[in-house]
């Protein structure tokens, strides 16, 4: 999030503490996430949504412009689904939230879709990497979790401070940035989902020239940490 100077007071600070812990701990429950006026700062809310992490592998051998190249892409690719909410990027890893359906089963069918994109959009630019630099440039990998469940959702910033982004926590947001890790290196896929993300993929094709689901393209892995996963590499 931007900045947005404003001096520090110690007594105003200690108000708005008070305010925030003297809020109501029972938490709203919504399906969709609130308009960022509507929500107050000292109000948490409970969101169902799928979480997705992309994350590159070795990046301190990638140029900027191939860096560029793929923030570029990877944030276009989330950015073409209404269930998409909130894009954030830091470094070299992009993360994005899926929800504001009915059906929770079609914003993880669009989270793993995204996933499936992000995979391609990644094969491609190696492809123009390797017609633009031959050998001399390697491909670059990308490791992709996607989870599902209920996040907390809450503004970051003050009352009065100008800043208004959403800030994303729990379970959901953990199991992805973790899976993600595991996606390319301690298992060779590039796809991780927890094994929610996979029980709600039944019945829905990958697309609509292939008759299979995407069960049907997901290994399961056991973790010993996270129980049971599932790998992949398929893209759309």
């Amino acid at each position: 999030m931007k900045g947005n100077y404003q001096p520090f007071r110690l007594e105003m600070s200690l108000e708005r503490m008070d305010v925030i812990l003297g809020y109501p701990c029972a938490y709203e429950e919504t399906a969709i996430i609130p308009k960022k006026h509507d929500l107050r700062f000292a109000e948490v809310v409970y969101v169902e949504c799928a979480y997705l992490v992309v994350e590159l592998r070795g990046t301190s051998e990638i140029m900027a412009k191939v860096y560029r190249a793929y923030i570029s892409e990877i944030f276009a690719i989330c950015n073409s689904f209404e269930s998409c909410k909130d894009i954030n990027i830091r470094g070299d890893k992009v993360s994005a939230v899926f929800t504001g359906i009915e059906n929770e089963k079609e914003f993880v069918i669009d989270a793993l879709k995204a996933a499936s994109l992000c995979n391609g959009i990644i094969n491609a630019l190696n492809i123009k990497l390797q017609n633009v630099w031959g050998d001399c440039m390697k491909g670059i990998k990308a490791g992709i979790g996607v989870a599902s469940g209920r996040a907390l959702v809450m503004k970051a910033g003050h009352a009065g401070s100008g800043v208004e982004d959403f800030v994303y926590l729990g379970d959901v947001i953990n199991k992805a940035t973790e899976i993600c890790g595991l996606a390319y290196n301690e298992y060779d896929k590039p796809i991780c989902v927890t094994e929610d993300v996979y029980l709600k993929t039944v019945e829905f094709a990958t697309n609509n020239d292939m008759k299979e689901d995407y069960q049907n393209l997901l290994q399961p892995q056991q973790n010993k940490r996270l129980g049971l996963l599932y790998t992949g590499e398929f893209q759309d």
